[in-house]
């Protein structure tokens, strides 16, 4: 029988799976700024220009299936209002704004995501998104964020926005 560590640190997948065993915290830091690295060295222009305001796409197998998320990345505004109507202090808004431009220029952006599934805010890194326009995003906020509800012309937009996806990220090794 094993010792357990009690400063062990297991990363997981989104789908439970183990992908990463640490000894401590500091080792899983570590980890995570080369994974960071080799994703920001690896993104497509387009993904670049994701930042404050943006609307961006993510599509996630989940049992086979596919999941699209669409994404709307908070911009500095609908940011501010949210932290200031929270009861934020403008010191404390100060501080989230300095710390989410820090984290857009280290490759994650924050928002509200939206699928069939759930709607929520969060994080994503930009390796995993892809830029949308506002009228597409909408355009699914309609549909409820249920593609199979697309008219032919935006499925089709779907699709070539997936395979531009796709074909970029055929090259991308994390």
């Amino acid at each position: 029988m094993t010792e357990h560590n009690p400063e062990e640190v297991i990363q997981m997948d989104d789908h439970g799976n183990v992908i990463g065993h640490f000894d401590n915290m500091e080792a899983f830091f570590e980890w995570q700024r080369q994974q960071d690295e080799k994703a920001d060295r690896q993104m497509h222009d387009r993904q670049r220009s994701i930042t404050f305001g943006s609307k961006a796409i993510r599509f996630y197998f989940t049992g086979g299936q596919l999941l699209v998320i669409f994404g709307d990345v908070y911009s500095e505004q609908v940011m501010r209002e949210k932290e200031i109507g929270a009861g934020s202090s403008i010191d404390e808004w100060l501080y989230t704004w300095t710390m989410s431009q820090e984290r857009d220029r280290a490759g994650y952006c924050y928002g509200w995501w939206s699928s069939i599934i759930d709607e929520e805010p969060g994080s994503a890194h930009k390796i995993n998104l892809w830029p949308i326009n506002d009228e597409f995003y909408e355009y699914a906020k309609e549909c409820r964020w249920d593609w199979y509800a697309f008219d032919s012309h935006n499925r089709e937009h779907l699709q070539a926005l997936y395979d531009e996806y796709a074909a970029h990220m055929q090259g991308v090794v994390l």
